[in-house]
């Protein structure tokens, strides 16, 4: 769209140095038209820049960076653009070795179902967090920017030269708009300058591993109904493994289908 606004203008100076010579009314028609069509070019441009934010989210820490100690509240803000979100899947990965969780994460209350939330032990034991909240039937979708989740953070270094990064993990991640789509993420991380002494954490016994059972085949008879949210949230936590409740049928439990109920459940 913006080379045959291009395109135009070039043709209007072909025409000015054509006729505007011998023609004084000609010259000052162009004149008067040269500038409608700038201006319309630097509409499209500025069309296309804003169009670039369409479909995704910002993710970022506040503050963007810190020292340890002492101890560091965190922040994750996200930027939707406008694009009110419904469900949200975020995972931050950090070195366990120099930082850890000092505190359980507090989610926002704008998405006020907690379908998945690391404790801080396992957070601290897996170097990992993993948060999925959802908006309920009831609740106000945030679509400017806002605070996803806070947790505090300490060091675990003696090191007063230690530095580390507290980062999301993207390709883990999954962020749905109220429209149903799956917005792109832009996440940046957060740079941590470590120091100071913080006892060891003592080991903790592994689970073991379990096969799951599949649920209730009926669960999602009636889309809206808590029994389908129960199923989703265990499918979704691959507690179970069927797949009673991809109500979309695309072959996975994500957030899309939560979406589904959660419209079906509002009615």
């Amino acid at each position: 769209m913006i080379k045959p606004a291009a395109r135009k203008i070039k043709k209007i100076y072909r025409t000015l140095d054509n006729k505007s010579i011998g023609n004084p009314l000609a010259f000052i028609l162009i004149l008067l038209i040269l500038p409608i069509t700038v201006i319309a070019v630097q509409n499209t441009i500025n069309y296309f820049s804003k169009a670039q934010l369409t479909g995704s989210v910002d993710a970022a820490f506040s503050p963007a960076s810190f020292n340890l100690p002492p101890n560091a509240n965190v922040k994750i803000m996200l930027d939707p653009h406008g694009q009110a979100v419904a469900f949200a899947r975020v995972v931050i990965v950090f070195d366990k070795t120099k930082v850890k969780f000092d505190s359980e994460i507090t989610t926002t209350a704008s998405l006020s179902t907690v379908v998945e939330k690391t404790t801080m032990a396992n957070a601290n034991t897996s170097g990992k967090a993993v948060i999925v909240i959802a908006a309920s039937p009831t609740d106000t979708q945030p679509a400017s920017s806002f605070e996803f989740a806070s947790f505090t953070l300490a060091s675990v270094s003696s090191n007063n030269t230690d530095t580390s990064t507290l980062t999301f993990l993207a390709s883990d991640m999954q962020i749905v708009s109220a429209g149903g789509t799956e917005l792109t993420v832009n996440a940046a991380s957060a740079a941590i300058n470590n120091g100071g002494t913080n006892p060891t954490l003592p080991p903790t016994n592994t689970p073991p591993t379990l096969t799951p059972p599949t649920g209730n085949p009926q669960a999602c008879n009636v889309v809206g109904s808590i029994d389908c949210y129960n199923q989703w949230k265990a499918e979704y936590q691959k507690s179970l493994t069927s797949k009673i409740a991809d109500l979309n049928q695309d072959g996975k439990v994500d957030l899309i289908d939560f979406e589904i109920w959660r419209r079906a459940a509002k009615g």
